[in-house]
C-alpha cells in the first residue's frame, strides 16, 4: 500500500486553485488583475512534474476545471431562454 506524500498532492491542488482562480477572473467578478499571478501555480506544479505525461495531465485537469468553472453560464442560459432541460447546455 503506498503512503500518502504532500509530494504527491501539491501539482494537483495547485493546479486546481490556479483553475479557480482563473474562474475568478471573470465576470461577475471580474478580478482581471489576477491574471498576472493566475497561472503560477499551473507554471510550478508542470516544471517539478516528474514526466511529459504527468505534465499533460496536470495541463489538462487545468483546463477542464477552468473551462467548467467559466461556461456555467451556459446551461442555465440555454435552459431560460429555449426551454430545454439544464442538461442540453451541459
Amino acid at each position: 500500500m503506498r503512503t500518502f506524500k504532500f509530494q504527491n498532492v501539491w501539482p494537483i491542488l495547485a493546479v486546481v486553485v490556479s483553475a479557480i482562480l482563473t474562474w475568478q477572473a471573470f465576470p461577475p467578478k471580474s478580478l482581471g488583475l489576477l491574471m498576472l499571478v493566475i497561472l503560477v501555480p499551473l507554471f510550478l506544479a508542470v516544471e517539478y512534474a516528474h514526466s511529459a505525461r504527468h505534465a499533460f495531465f496536470l495541463t489538462w485537469v487545468w483546463g477542464f476545471v477552468s473551462t467548467l468553472l467559466v461556461c456555467s453560464w451556459v446551461a442555465p442560459t440555454i435552459q431560460k431562454f429555449t426551454g430545454a432541460p439544464a442538461i442540453v447546455g451541459w
